[in-house]
């Protein structure tokens, strides 16, 4: 595959503005739901109507019911939830607020790992504006760099430095070794391009400061799209609106808050019995917000963007971190098929909260196989059942996507961008179910790092956490470069599957024409065949 590289400078983020800072407020439910059920229900009349339309397409049905029962459990989510009461926030900050006078102590956790020193000196800039007086601050270092040393003892930061004897574990190995050197009240992690505004700790610890039971307080990961961005960059950022602006705040509201690493606060106490983060090597920060509520903690969500950061500026980089993010679908079997957590005392809708997402992943990998075969398989097989006008059963879930969501998103939207860099989605939701049925899951991966941990995919393993010398969840050296692999092997099934089905069903369009079939009854499949084809052409084209 040819690979297009275009050297840009970096686009260096800054903290969120006021306006950002409240854009997610409002969760504009009405719209989204509406119009989200009806493209539900329109697309799925449709795919049940194609199924039983002939016996010969009667193997369908077990997809459609798959996808059906992830938007049912996901719906059941969704209409419980409400917007976040920010008159109760302001109520908070004003009964529990901080002041130099009261200020309970916080340690800041900056793990890198070969990041540009570009970036670091960036973000570094904006942790030391942070607006706290009884505050430390640490740089967590496992690449062990001279200049990283440099820069963050500097005087114009002077902040503490960590460099730990081993790399085990990745971020979670680096986070707990951190744990056991500090010592204050609270902890927050800040990933390396994240710039906090410099009042997120007085809008966060107050929180903890009312709720003594919250183990963890999250707030959203934010990216800001501009026009200085390459297209991978403007279509990644807004793919994270809808998770934190809805879905967040409705786990929140049924105590099953994600965790998520980043942009967080942490309380020293109740981390201490998983010694800072759960030990596993890939999404420790989901283990790690689940292990707290089980032991009857809570995570709590704040949906204030206070922190920016940066998009993977690349669809090979998008890719990777896809992978990394979505291997979940590895957590959700090795966390859900646990007794552990059936044994916790969680509600059912609690519980709903981490099950669904095992039925989501499975219908975002197969969609682009699903979405063209029936104009395919109606075209060679079925031509006297194919009418043009059974395409508006599709309408509203193209206009969901195209027009509803565009509206409703906060955040600048680039239509082109946004889809192409959702087509990349897909195929990394594909390569971690892939990776979950043969057993090759990707390990924790730093940072401009191309190499990858190949993980049995039974990690089920208990451990005492307390234990430093237990051997850790995941720890397997490797020099592979699978992720990479990874990225152009789906690149060549994207090519191969999209320009596949498209050839054939041209092929199949002029054979029916021939037969005295109406050409006009095939027009939209084959817009819909062009439109995946202009969709596609940025994974399958470009770096």
């Amino acid at each position: 595959m040819p690979q297009a590289q275009h050297p840009h400078p970096v686009v260096l983020p800054t903290p969120p503005s006021d306006a950002e800072k409240y854009s997610y407020l409002s969760g504009r439910r009405f719209v989204l739901h509406c119009f989200g059920v009806l493209a539900f229900l329109s697309l799925h009349l449709g795919a049940w109507l194609f199924a039983l339309s002939s016996s010969e397409f009667l193997w369908f049905l077990p997809f459609v019911v798959v996808v059906q029962l992830y938007h049912l459990l996901w719906s059941a989510i969704d209409f419980t939830g409400r917007d976040f009461d920010f008159s109760d926030h302001k109520e908070t900050l004003r009964n529990y607020a901080v002041s130099t006078e009261n200020e309970p102590s916080v340690d800041i956790f900056l793990p890198c790992c070969n990041e540009s020193l570009e970036i670091l000196e960036n973000t570094y800039t904006y942790i030391a504006q942070l607006d706290y007086t009884n505050l430390r601050i640490w740089v967590l270092d496992d690449s062990a760099r001279p200049a990283v040393a440099a820069l963050a003892q500097q005087g114009r930061f002077g902040f503490n430095y960590i460099q730990r004897p081993n790399r085990l574990l990745g971020k979670a190995g680096n986070r707990r070794f951190a744990f056991a050197q500090t010592s204050a009240e609270f902890f927050a992690v800040f990933d390396t391009d994240m710039c906090p505004r410099p009042e997120f700790l007085k809008e966060v610890v107050p929180v903890m400061r009312r709720y003594a039971e919250a183990a963890i307080v999250q707030t959203p990961q934010y990216f800001r799209v501009c026009g200085e961005q390459t297209w991978a960059e403007r279509g990644a950022g807004p793919q994270v609106e809808v998770p934190f602006r809805v879905d967040q705040v409705n786990r929140d509201r049924l105590g099953a808050t994600a965790c998520v690493g980043s942009n967080a606060l942490y309380r020293r106490e109740a981390l201490k019995d998983v010694g800072g983060a759960f030990p596993i090597a890939y999404s420790e920060d989901e283990h790690t917000g689940f292990q707290t509520i089980k032991r009857g903690w809570q995570v709590k969500y704040l949906p204030l963007p206070m922190v920016c950061g940066t998009c993977p500026d690349s669809a090979q980089v998008y890719f990777s971190q896809q992978v990394r993010w979505w291997q979940w679908c590895a957590t959700a079997p090795t966390l859900v098929l646990q007794r552990d957590f059936w044994d916790a005392k969680l509600g059912i809708m609690q519980r709903l909260c981490w099950v669904a997402p095992l039925f989501g992943y499975i219908p975002n990998a197969l969609f682009p196989f699903l979405w063209p075969l029936p104009a395919l398989l109606l075209t060679w097989l079925k031509p006297d059942l194919v009418r043009w006008y059974w395409w508006g059963l599709v309408a509203p879930t193209i206009f969901n996507s195209h027009v509803v969501r565009s509206l409703w998103s906060r955040q600048v939207y680039v239509f082109l961008s946004y889809h192409q860099t959702q087509c990349i989605q897909r195929y990394t939701h594909l390569t971690s179910l892939a990776d979950q049925l043969f057993g090759t899951v990707s390990g924790w991966v730093a940072s401009g790092h191309t190499n990858s941990v190949n993980l049995p995919s039974d990690t089920g393993v208990q451990v005492d956490v307390d234990d430093e010398n237990t051997p850790l969840i995941g720890d397997v050296a490797t020099n592979s470069k699978s992720t990479i692999s990874k990225y152009d092997r789906m690149r060549v099934l994207c090519a191969v599957w999209v320009y596949g089905t498209t050839a054939a069903l041209v092929v199949g369009v002029s054979e029916q024409a021939r037969s005295g079939y109406g050409l006009v009854e095939f027009v939209p499949g084959l817009l819909c065949a062009t439109y995946e084809i202009w969709r596609t052409w940025a994974f399958i084209w470009w770096a």
